[in-house]
């Protein structure tokens, strides 16, 4: 029977050869124990050998007292001392030692005459199974199957032979008379029988319908990261996380295929069946991750689950023994982007004034003369001040000249900080109960150098099952989680980030000689603060920010057994989260003459103002579900199991804010303190309630076809009544071709194949508490108008109208994906799907201005998503000089666009959405490369009006007035010979078109790890295959540099190098002209805030996510587990963009882009964000 080619029988056999050759010595280990338990025994053996055990606690007796004094002995000898006189027997295979119930008659095996034996070894359904493993038992004698399942063997009567192959049970044949045997492996349960969690219980992984993938503690445990949000960053192509930015409390946005509305919206995130931030979530405590992608999947969890679920599972208790472990590391911190920028005072302020003078401005940046640039010439080497030629020169009339190489970015950042990490748990039981407890201490100091800006994060869990009676169970659930910010500047840490790119000049340091700040320079002809206020703000160190967060859940649950196969489960869960938030501004000194203290004014609509805020923000979740499950087999081959429920939610938010100005201290922050009459008070609270009912229905025959029916149908408080409750069924199929009698001929090689189709309705309901109301807003007041000559006119206003036939958005998803499996080692799993969103709630139609209010919101649009996903596994091991030698291979990748299907744009204005658009599209110009001469660019600007794109070019001072030689060359695409918007209709787009997507496409990631003689090793791969990003915004200092403030800090020599001149025609960059990248209103008709293809950016990247190597120790009695590892994260990245800038992290150029806003310009962005970093650490994990 024909399965292979012969070329892949001869490679087949020949790897499995190479591998059984390197078997040649058993692994040794060394027990001495006398009068110890036999569950000490074999922790030791397990510490020894990093064999995983199995075992059932009812047929093993771990109490059982044993002796072995063995220095150096097989592994396989130990365990036939150790259980000898008992009914057990072990097996080996696949790094787990299994303890099972003697099948066999394992008699000890006598001397006797040699003798050749042949056999055959087949699956039960009688296919050969090539590379089967056939070693005599008790020594390193054996062989491996050929490519028709058939063996030789020299041996002895009486012998036992092994036979063993991933995937199968162990067995063991008994050598008699006969000389020829066949022998029948049986499918090993275990991998059939593993469970996925799925909505309100789990289901076994070969029985799924649904698209569900899962992600492994493994993956996620003991990574060097601040929360589960980083740590499940790229381990799935189609959960698609950002972080916002480097600040170790970073938010996140998170989707699943995608946005599911052009309203955004997020997936439901459930730890242990409560919603969670992952951000508050110890990443060590997970067990596992399940992933609902599609409606069928979901369908349970109804309106919250429109665009996905994320089930996370925490650890629990179990074992006969207390175990009490610590994990804990130290780590450094560093950018995961150059910070390698000019810093040089003389060589910084030559390139600016060369921005400087080619702009609309006059003269040089400064008023420095020639006698000034040679004092900054003399000190051109000097990285440090040097007592003899100081970088602040006093003046006759008491003002500063400054000369100084000062590093501003030093200064200001920290390019290595800290990090620690300490996890505790303790984890046991018995038969009635089981308990896990956990606690964890987060700290990072921050970036911020004057002031550091450390975040501290403390957490605990605990989870408790016990078994009241043989019926009825109790399970209690209960979490916590503190975190503490502190930073300095303003409320919005961000605005440092952004506003220190410019002003800061390196031949200006922070103090003067007398110690007072620098905030002004009056040597220059830019009126700008230093570094935008920001180094007045910061040294001086009185303006703090302190953020304080609690979160408590606590769930209590019951399961009664009813009757056989039938059980009920109830569960209550409360959650209360609170943030405290205290943002304290002040007046600063600074001077620019000696002896001269100016503060700055009391402004409070400045950055410098004598205010104090707080703020308290609680919200309260309360949430019961209770359901009933019931399992049934007929006949051995019908296989039911249904499930139907109920679930109540309900949330409140409550806010109340106090400002206070004219402080009478700057470093008391209480409201005691401040001037009576200047309070300002706000608040707010919110509630919305969900009732669902739901329902499930799973039927398989004989594993072979596989049937899923769900529905729920969900009322929410969020909708007026008349269209408050809807019913959103799905369907799922499967087929498992690989149990089909027509398989048996390929079984031996492909060990596993089933097709899945899951079609199924969600509704959204992630919209605001009180949407169908009218709102009247009493707190309006008109400057302009008074009634007693001082206070303005205050008066009332209602919103806009509200549309009374608001309803569910509905989401519809259809998903076709099949499960392969091959050899027993490779995995594969493939998924396409369709995912329509109907009646989004949008503006409706356009109303004439007379009508006096926005467009009311209507159910108005639809969008549809397709997409699909692969995901392949490769495991295996072999011993390597008689040690197991063990390795998994992982990688997935996964795409999807999403396009307009209805939207009321009836002109096709650009900006708005349309019929037609595919979701994150760009709209911008093409070009041709920059002009050779200035004789090509005034002939060019002759015959085609460039008018509209000549901002900062047409008013830039002579000699650099008009286009010329290194100016960017834009085409006239329409052909009317003028630059222009058209319309800005799809219809005429003038010379625009769609040049780039900002949404990210092919995500992937792959590694793999490997285990061998204590060592561990890990790698882990993550990137983007395409997303593009426009450097703008108004401003993108940290990309463009002086072409967008002359006088912007961090220069880049990367760009200098670039940079278009007369020596360096062919250069990336333009021309130098200052301000054509800035644009302070943020148009977009410079030069060069233009969206052009020239210098739109593919921010595509491939990161080196995580590197882990670790050592495990022998152990003692006393400790069962010791292991010591160094791990890296975010190490590295590779992206087209590193080329003309490492400033930027991809990830960091797009923190902040949406797709989804109607503001298309929300697809470009500054990069401006507070730094991502790459994390260094070495730990240590302990088990006693």
């Amino acid at each position: 029977m024909k399965r292979t080619r012969p070329i892949e029988k001869v490679i087949l056999l020949s790897f499995f050869l190479a591998i059984f050759s390197l078997n040649t010595l058993a692994q040794k280990i060394t027990l001495t124990f006398k009068n110890e338990s036999f569950e000490k025994v074999l922790m030791s053996i397990k510490q020894q050998t990093g064999l995983m055990l199995v075992f059932s606690e009812q047929l093993v007796d771990l109490n059982r007292k044993v002796s072995i004094n063995e220095k150096s002995i097989q592994v396989e000898e130990a365990l036939v001392q150790l259980l000898k006189g008992t009914n057990l027997s072990f097996e080996i295979e696949n790094n787990k030692l299994y303890l099972v119930e003697k099948k066999t008659d394992e008699l000890k095996v006598s001397p006797s005459k040699s003798k050749k034996i042949t056999g055959l070894v087949t699956d039960e359904k009688g296919e050969p199974i090539v590379g089967a493993s056939v070693v005599l038992k008790g020594s390193n004698t054996g062989t491996i199957t050929n490519i028709d399942g058939t063996f030789n063997l020299e041996t002895q009567e009486q012998s036992l032979i092994t036979i063993s192959y991933v995937g199968y049970k162990q067995t063991y044949l008994k050598v008699g008379e006969m000389n020829n045997y066949k022998v029948v492996l049986e499918e090993d349960s275990r991998f059939l029988d593993e469970v996925v969690v799925v909505g309100f219980g789990t289901q076994k992984k070969v029985n799924l319908t649904g698209a569900v993938s899962v992600i492994s503690n493994k993956d996620i445990n003991e990574r060097p990261v601040t929360s589960a949000a980083q740590a499940l960053q790229g381990l799935d192509p189609a959960l698609n996380i950002g972080i916002n930015s480097g600040k170790a409390n970073s938010g996140y946005t998170i989707d699943i295929r995608g946005a599911a509305s052009l309203n955004g919206g997020t997936p439901l995130i459930l730890v242990d069946g409560v919603e969670m931030e992952l951000n508050r979530l110890n990443p060590n405590d997970i067990e596992s991750v399940s992933i609902l992608k599609d409606a069928s999947a979901a369908s349970v969890y109804g309106t919250k689950a429109s665009s996905g679920v994320v089930l996370i599972t925490t650890k629990s208790g179990g074992g006969s023994k207390v175990n009490v472990s610590y994990n804990g590391r130290l780590g450094v911190l560093q950018n995961t982007t150059s910070t390698d920028y000019v810093t040089t005072g003389y060589d910084w302020l030559r390139t600016v004034d060369t921005f400087w003078a080619a702009s609309n401005k006059s003269g040089n940046y400064t008023k420095y003369t020639a006698a000034d640039y040679a004092e900054l010439w003399m000190r051109r080497g000097d990285s440090s001040e040097n007592p003899t030629l100081p970088w602040a020169v006093t003046q006759s009339d008491g003002s500063y000249k400054y000369y100084g190489n000062f590093d501003w970015y030093g200064y200001f950042f920290k390019r290595s900080r800290t990090q620690q990490e300490h996890n505790v748990s303790i984890r046991g039981g018995n038969d009635k109960v089981k308990y896990f407890v956990s606690s964890r201490y987060f700290g990072s100091e921050g970036i911020m150098n004057i002031q550091n800006d450390p975040y501290d994060t403390y957490s605990i869990r605990s989870k408790v099952d016990v078994n009241i009676t043989k019926w009825l169970r109790y399970h209690n659930n209960i979490s916590y989680f503190y975190g503490k910010a502190w930073w300095p500047g303003m409320t919005n840490p961000q605005y440092i980030f952004s506003g220190v790119t410019y002003g800061a000049a390196p031949y200006i340091p922070a103090l003067n000689p007398d110690g007072t700040i620098v905030h002004q320079n009056p040597n220059s002809n830019q009126t700008a603060d230093v570094a935008g206020g920001y180094n007045l703000m910061l040294t001086y160190g009185k303006n703090s920010n302190t953020e304080i967060e609690n979160e408590i859940t606590i769930k209590n649950g019951i399961d009664i057994d009813i009757l056989k196969g039938l059980a009920l489960h109830s569960s209550y869960s409360y959650t209360f989260a609170g943030l405290f938030n205290q943002n304290r501004y002040t007046i600063a000194p600074y001077s620019t003459k000696v002896g001269v203290i100016t503060w700055t004014p009391d402004d409070p609509s400045a950055k410098f103002r004598n205010e104090l805020n707080e703020s308290n923000r609680s919200t309260y979740k309360q949430s019961f579900e209770t359901y009933a499950d019931y399992i049934q087999t007929w006949n051995s081959s019908h296989n039911f199991k249904t499930m139907a429920g109920m679930q109540y939610d309900t949330r409140y938010y409550h806010q109340n804010k106090i400002t206070a100005n004219g402080m009478l201290s700057e470093d008391l922050n209480d409201f005691n303190l401040a001037a009576p009459t200047l309070y300002q008070v706000s608040g707010g609270k919110s509630r919305y309630k969900t009732l669902g009912f739901f329902g499930r229905l799973n039927y398989d025959y004989e594993g072979r076809y596989l049937v899923e029916i769900s529905g729920r149908a969900d009322g929410s408080s969020r909708f007026w009544k008349k269209n408050r409750w809807a019913f959103f069924p799905s369907a799922s199929f499967g087929w498992r071709t690989s149990e089909e009698k027509f398989f048996k001929s390929m079984s031996s090689w492909w060990n596993n194949a089933k097709l899945r189709f899951s079609i199924g309705s969600l509704g959204n309901q992630q919209v605001s508490d009180y949407l169908f109301i009218d709102e009247i807003d009493t707190k309006q007041s008109n400057p302009s108008y008074t009634l007693d000559g001082t206070n303005p006119l205050a008066y009332s206003q209602e919103s806009a109208p509200v549309a009374s036939n608001l309803t569910w958005e509905k989401v519809t998803t259809y998903d076709v994906g099949v499960d392969l499996g091959f050899f027993n080692r490779i995995n594969i799993t493939a998924d396409y799907y369709i995912r329509n969103t109907t009646d989004i709630m949008v503006a409706g139609a356009s109303l004439p201005a007379v009508y006096g209010a926005s467009v009311p919101k209507q159910n108005a649009a639809d969008i549809r998503t397709n997409g699909w996903e692969i995901g392949i596994t490769y495991h295996d091991n072999f011993k390597l000089r008689g040690s197991k030698f063990t390795y998994n291979i992982r990688a997935n990748i996964g795409d999807y666009t999403t396009k307009v299907t209805r939207f009321d744009n009836e002109t096709g204005k650009i900006g708005d959405h349309y019929v037609g658009e595919t979701l994150g599209e760009l709209w911008g110009w093409r070009t041709d490369g920059l002009f050779r001469s200035d004789e090509e660019a005034q002939t060019y600007a002759s015959t085609v009006d460039l008018t509209y794109l000549q901002k900062y070019i047409a008013d830039a001072k002579p000699p650099y007035t008009g286009w010329m030689a290194g100016d960017l060359k834009y085409l006239d695409l329409d052909g009317d010979n003028k630059l222009s918007l058209g319309s800005s209709t799809i219809s005429n787009p003038g010379d625009r078109t769609v040049i780039g997507n900002i949404l990210p496409r092919y995500s992937y990631s792959f590694g793999g790890d490997i285990s061998y003689n204590g060592i561990d090793f890990s790698v882990l791969f993550q990137g983007v295959g395409k997303r593009d990003w426009y450097p703008g915004a108004g401003q993108s200092n940290l990309f463009w540099g002086s072409y967008c403030r002359p006088h912007n800090t961090f220069l880049s020599q990367q760009m200098i190098d670039n940079m278009w001149s007369e020596d360096n025609p062919d250069a990336y960059f333009p021309r130098p002209r200052g301000y054509a990248a800035y644009s302070g209103n943020y148009s977009h008709n410079a030069v060069l805030t233009a969206i052009n293809d020239r210098y739109l950016q593919n921010v595509a990247y491939l990161r080196l996510k995580n590197l882990t190597l670790g050592y495990t120790l022998p152990i003692n009695k006393y400790i069962e587990r010791l292991r010591v590892y160094i791990t890296g994260e975010n190490i590295f990245y590779w992206s087209p963009m590193k080329k003309y800038n490492k400033y930027i992290d991809p990830e960091q150029a797009v923190s902040g882009v949406s797709a989804y806003a109607d503001d298309k310009n929300q697809g470009i962005g500054s990069g401006e964000v507070y730094n991502f970093s790459k994390v260094f650490s070495v730990g240590i994990d302990i088990t006693l």
